[in-house]
């Protein structure tokens, strides 16, 4: 399989590609963050060991290939989209991984670039909602994406910088590189949130809410809300979108039938008789 796609996938087969490969990754144990950290680090080693030489070499060169002229000017957004994911994957539990030994999360940002190597949010979204519906990524991972792209970004640009001859003999392509470059511009330009944010399984289920409230919160509130979703999941052993919609139905048949999904988030946790103590309700 080529790095990127000669022709860009339309919609359909986007779609089918996304679901098809969700399925190829079943997941199996953990992956610890530091792990995915050193890839980064590795990476980011190479690139800049790269570009030294290149500068060096054409110190006595006129004209530059292309593709040279590209790494050396935005070398930098590689290296700032490099240290903002190490800082993201520098602390925290272990990710899923997969029966490859690779992190869940790093799988679905390599193959997502590969079908949408510019990053456009429409065809990302169009992507995760088809991988999701196989997969669904929980909402850490989904917190985690973006620095998985650059995470990944990053790598392929390291596996391009081997073989220093090829990109002095001009045979590296430079649209891939602008592409690539184009990316890590948008990873850190770009607002991504309602992207996050429209492919959280947990969110869609908020926004049922019989009250009518939640859609209506800020942002910060309603990430809140979805945290407090994974803290339920956890301390009952549920899916996140399991508890999501536990909460959902217990408002549904709270007092008039319209009260606020957050009661059953906070007030009585997933139905329990006071917040931090289980009840019968939760079983499942």
């Amino acid at each position: 399989m080529s790095n990127t796609p000669n022709v860009p996938m339309d919609d359909a087969h986007l779609m089918k590609y996304a679901a098809n490969e969700a399925r190829e990754l079943r997941p199996e144990g953990t992956v610890p963050v530091r792990r995915l950290g050193r890839e980064i680090r590795r990476g980011l080693s190479t690139v800049e060991s790269a570009c030294r030489a290149l500068s060096q070499w054409s110190e006595g060169e006129t004209a530059l290939p292309p593709a040279v002229e590209w790494l050396l000017d935005n070398r930098y957004l590689a290296v700032r989209a490099g240290q903002e994911a190490l800082l993201a994957f520098g602390r925290g539990k272990a990710l899923r991984g997969t029966e490859g030994g690779e992190a869940l999360l790093m799988e679905c940002a390599r193959k997502g670039l590969w079908a949408v190597p510019d990053l456009d949010s429409g065809r990302l979204s169009r992507y995760l909602e088809a991988f999701q519906s196989v997969r669904p990524l929980t909402e850490r991972e989904l917190s985690l994406l973006m620095p998985a792209l650059a995470g990944a970004l990053v790598c392929r640009l390291a596996r391009l910088c081997d073989g220093l001859e090829e990109w002095k003999a001009g045979k590296r392509d430079p649209g891939e590189l602008e592409t690539m470059f184009s990316a890590l511009r948008g990873l850190t330009a770009s607002n991504w949130g309602p992207v996050l944010e429209g492919a959280s399984r947990v969110e869609r289920v908020l926004r049922q809410d019989p009250s009518g409230d939640y859609p209506h919160m800020d942002e910060d509130t309603r990430r809140r809300y979805r945290q407090q979703v994974c803290r339920l999941a956890r301390r009952y052993r549920m899916e996140e979108s399991q508890a999501a919609g536990k909460a959902l139905d217990l408002s549904r048949k709270g007092e008039g039938s319209r009260r606020h999904i957050g009661w059953y988030l906070y007030r009585q946790p997933l139905g329990a008789d006071r917040p931090g103590r289980k009840s019968s309700k939760c079983n499942t």
